[in-house]
């Protein structure tokens, strides 16, 4: 499936359609292993980082100079299992449901997912802009904690809390503004950076297509997940977990270079 330009009723901002628009890409491409649905995301500037935590400061423009392509949601048990023929995840019963209980090292190694695929994790600053990018908004819908936008432990569907993941695609109000979905809450998600508070901390701005430091010990993951407060799923909040660590709140969406 191959969609060449950005149905308005999905990406309602008409300059973000003509940016995608000139970058000459199909805007909706399928991944043909997978089945996995990318969404086009074009290059562009935003501010990155929040005042609203240490670990989120200093607030810094972050420069993104190429077009990529992200998953709309985040990868589904049934996507994995095409793929690894196993299903490492607490929560079953639906192929929709996001997999979860996969380390970063079980998705980097020899066989694992991603080299499988083709596909990557986003860096750090590919997530957030995905987030919140050009709108530079607290959550990836707005500044407000809306409870149906988005599976928190202190939120859910109908404000009420899940106690596990949902299907991917359950909280189509959490849109953010390329039309990527459940990048709050549901599960955490794996980046590609090591995690550094303070390199983070010391960036000269602008900062061009970052990547994060090469030697840490730690890796970011990003957006809050179902058994988390809701201020966990902000745009800008940093967590951090070792590379081996499996939990049934981490999962991952993944990023194509065209």
């Amino acid at each position: 499936m191959v969609r060449a330009d950005p149905d308005p009723a999905q990406v309602a901002d008409a300059k973000v359609r003509a940016r995608i628009a000139a970058t000459a890409l199909p805007w909706l491409v399928r991944h043909r292993q997978t089945g996995i649905e990318l969404l086009l995301v074009p290059p562009g500037e935003y501010l990155m980082g929040s005042m609203a935590s240490e670990l989120e400061r200093p607030v810094h423009r972050v420069k993104l100079t190429r077009p990529f392509y992200v998953s709309r949601c985040e990868v589904t048990q049934g996507e994995w299992s095409k793929v690894m023929a196993t299903n490492p995840s607490k929560f079953q019963g639906d192929p929709d449901l996001p997999v979860e209980q996969v380390s970063f090292d079980d998705l980097n190694k020899g066989g694992g997912f991603l080299k499988q695929t083709g596909l990557r994790l986003p860096t750090e600053g590919e997530w957030e802009y995905v987030a919140h990018g050009l709108n530079e908004t607290k959550y990836p819908w707005g500044d407000n904690d809306d409870p149906d936008c988005m599976n928190c432990g202190s939120s859910g569907k109908d404000g009420k809390a899940l106690d596990q993941t949902a299907k991917v695609g359950n909280h189509p109000k959490g849109v953010a503004w390329c039309d990527a979905l459940d990048l709050a809450g549901n599960v955490w998600e794996w980046c590609s950076d090591g995690y550094d508070a303070t390199s983070y901390n010391s960036r000269v701005q602008p900062v061009v297509d970052p990547t994060g430091p090469a030697n840490a010990t730690m890796r970011v993951i990003r957006g809050g997940a179902w058994n988390y407060s809701s201020k966990d799923a902000r745009c800008s909040n940093r967590g951090k977990l070792a590379p081996s660590d499996r939990f049934s709140y981490v999962g991952f969406r993944v990023v194509k270079v065209p």
